[in-house]
């Protein structure tokens, strides 16, 4: 289980989105946001084995959902 991924426009946009795509870890370190999240839901975001272009495109599809 993880948190919501609806209304992700509130907290990000594509670029930094994509940027969390290639390296969670180090946003929950630098984010007091996302380390609560870590808190609340342990199991670690895995580094998704795609490329910029498909990073992009799952980020754009996500921050669309309402």
């Amino acid at each position: 289980m993880g948190p919501a991924l609806r209304n992700l426009t509130e907290h990000w946009n594509q670029a930094d989105l994509v940027d969390y795509l290639t390296d969670p870890k180090a946003w929950h370190a630098k984010s007091p946001r996302l380390a609560e999240y870590t808190k609340r839901f342990p199991m670690r975001m895995p580094v998704p084995d795609l490329t910029p272009e498909q990073r992009a495109q799952v980020a754009a599809l996500i921050l669309g959902w309402k």
